[in-house]
Protein backbone atom coordinates (compact mmCIF):
# COMPACT_ATOMS: atom_id res chain seq x y z
CA UNK A 1 0.00 0.00 0.00
CA UNK A 2 1.14 3.64 -0.50
CA UNK A 3 0.82 6.60 1.88
CA UNK A 4 -1.89 8.30 -1.02
CA UNK A 5 -4.51 5.51 0.32
CA UNK A 6 -6.32 3.53 3.08
CA UNK A 7 -9.45 1.86 3.18
CA UNK A 8 -11.26 1.43 6.18
CA UNK A 9 -11.94 -0.68 8.19
CA UNK A 10 -8.10 -1.24 8.03
CA UNK A 11 -8.28 -4.52 8.66
CA UNK A 12 -8.54 -7.81 6.61
CA UNK A 13 -12.08 -8.67 7.34
CA UNK A 14 -14.06 -12.99 7.69
CA UNK A 15 -16.93 -13.09 6.28
CA UNK A 16 -19.82 -15.69 6.81
CA UNK A 17 -21.26 -17.05 3.85
CA UNK A 18 -23.64 -14.60 1.76
CA UNK A 19 -22.65 -11.63 4.02
CA UNK A 20 -22.03 -8.07 2.68
CA UNK A 21 -19.43 -5.81 4.20
CA UNK A 22 -19.01 -1.99 3.61
CA UNK A 23 -15.67 0.23 2.78
CA UNK A 24 -14.85 3.27 2.53
CA UNK A 25 -11.53 4.71 0.64
CA UNK A 26 -9.99 7.69 1.90
CA UNK A 27 -7.29 9.58 -0.03
CA UNK A 28 -4.76 11.29 1.81
CA UNK A 29 -3.77 15.49 0.88
CA UNK A 30 -3.01 15.88 -2.71
CA UNK A 31 -4.99 12.56 -3.93
CA UNK A 32 -8.36 11.75 -5.03
CA UNK A 33 -10.22 8.50 -4.61
CA UNK A 34 -10.96 6.64 -7.82
CA UNK A 35 -12.72 3.61 -8.76
CA UNK A 36 -12.69 0.80 -6.41
CA UNK A 37 -11.49 -2.36 -7.93
CA UNK A 38 -11.22 -6.10 -6.79
CA UNK A 39 -12.36 -9.78 -7.19
CA UNK A 40 -15.19 -9.11 -4.67
CA UNK A 41 -19.29 -8.67 -5.92
CA UNK A 42 -20.46 -5.42 -6.85
CA UNK A 43 -16.75 -4.32 -7.94
CA UNK A 44 -15.43 -2.30 -10.06
CA UNK A 45 -17.43 0.89 -8.36
CA UNK A 46 -17.04 4.75 -8.03
CA UNK A 47 -19.31 4.84 -5.11
CA UNK A 48 -17.59 5.16 -1.79
CA UNK A 49 -18.25 3.52 0.70
CA UNK A 50 -18.45 0.91 -1.39
CA UNK A 51 -20.41 -2.58 -0.10
CA UNK A 52 -19.50 -5.73 -1.26
CA UNK A 53 -21.21 -8.67 -1.30
CA UNK A 54 -22.76 -11.15 -1.09
CA UNK A 55 -19.47 -13.28 -0.18
CA UNK A 56 -19.52 -16.45 -0.89
CA UNK A 57 -15.60 -16.87 -1.33
CA UNK A 58 -12.43 -15.24 -0.67
CA UNK A 59 -12.08 -11.44 -2.68
CA UNK A 60 -10.00 -8.36 -2.98
CA UNK A 61 -10.88 -4.84 -2.91
CA UNK A 62 -8.30 -2.61 -3.59
CA UNK A 63 -8.81 1.23 -3.59
CA UNK A 64 -7.10 3.41 -6.12
CA UNK A 65 -5.99 6.68 -5.11
CA UNK A 66 -4.20 9.07 -7.56
CA UNK A 67 -1.90 11.94 -6.91
CA UNK A 68 -2.57 14.71 -9.73
CA UNK A 69 -0.44 17.69 -8.37
CA UNK A 70 0.67 19.38 -12.27
CA UNK A 71 4.06 18.96 -10.98
CA UNK A 72 4.05 15.07 -11.58
CA UNK A 73 3.14 15.47 -14.81
CA UNK A 74 -0.05 15.52 -17.57
CA UNK A 75 -3.07 14.28 -15.49
CA UNK A 76 -4.07 11.64 -18.62
CA UNK A 77 -0.61 10.27 -18.03
CA UNK A 78 0.55 10.73 -14.35
CA UNK A 79 -2.59 9.98 -12.73
CA UNK A 80 -4.34 6.96 -15.17
CA UNK A 81 -0.61 4.99 -14.55
CA UNK A 82 0.40 5.61 -11.45
CA UNK A 83 -2.14 4.97 -8.94
CA UNK A 84 -1.49 4.22 -5.37
CA UNK A 85 -3.17 1.10 -4.27
CA UNK A 86 -4.47 -0.08 -0.62
CA UNK A 87 -5.45 -3.89 -0.95
CA UNK A 88 -7.74 -5.33 1.20
CA UNK A 89 -8.58 -9.44 1.73
CA UNK A 90 -12.04 -10.33 2.76
CA UNK A 91 -12.00 -14.15 3.79
CA UNK A 92 -14.91 -16.41 3.70
CA UNK A 93 -15.52 -18.04 7.01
Amino acid sequence: AGTGCSISPSTNTSLGPGMTATFTATAATGYFVGTTTGTCPGLPTLTNPVTIGPINTNCTIKANCYNCNPENGPVSSYCVANPVEEIKLLKRR
